[in-house]
């Protein structure tokens, strides 16, 4: 009989690994051993290791790998930040480098006196995205990252052992947002010492 060992950390990639421990732990032939460490053992992050014995296996060791000083309520959500500020800053600059821009058209056939005619979202044509406001490249660039975020606790909901939270959420969005205000801000200050043509 051969001995399987499987290390998990976190109830993310556990939803992963839950199919194969299922099968190895059928196998007659396999032993399966887990070893269940990180997040799992984090009162911060659910005791997530419950879910593991919830499911009908057995845990052979449980190793402390969080050091107690870094854990705080919610800190999961500074790894939000953390994760999406990067990506609203490469979203706003791969916006910048766009020979598309999206700017509001009247309605069609709307009357010349509307004070406040209804406007619609066309791409008129091509024009780099760096003619655009810095409030537009930043509301922009953090909505499309924080689109990306909702949609994936959207399908958090639906993998095992993971869930969909508001509050990640929102964390995705203001990491975003800072990102993104950080490109604008690191773009109007390089402008401002490079050499005029």
């Amino acid at each position: 009989m051969r001995n399987i060992c499987i290390v998990t950390g976190t109830r993310a990639e556990y939803g992963l690994l839950y199919w194969l421990m299922k099968e190895v732990d059928a196998d007659p032939d396999l032993q399966l051993q887990i070893i269940a460490t990180g997040m799992h053992l984090s009162p911060e992050f659910g005791l997530t290791y419950h879910q593991i014995e919830a499911d009908g296996f057995t845990i052979d060791a449980k190793v402390e790998m969080l050091p107690a000083p870094y854990e705080f309520p919610e800190s999961d959500k500074v790894v939000h930040v953390l994760v999406y500020a990067p990506l609203g800053f490469l979203m706003v600059y791969a916006l910048s480098r766009s020979t598309l821009r999206l700017e509001p058209r009247p309605w069609p056939g709307a009357l010349a006196q509307d004070s406040a005619p209804r406007a619609y979202w066309k791409v008129p044509r091509a024009c780099p995205w760096g003619s655009t406001s810095s409030a537009n490249l930043i509301f922009f660039g953090a909505f499309l990252a924080f689109l990306y975020g909702l949609t994936d606790e959207i399908h958090q909901y639906f993998v095992l052992g993971r869930d969909a939270s508001a509050l990640d959420a929102m964390a995705d969005g203001a990491g975003a947002m800072i990102g993104s205000r950080v490109f604008v801000w690191t773009r109007r200050n390089g402008s401002k010492g490079a050499p005029k043509p």
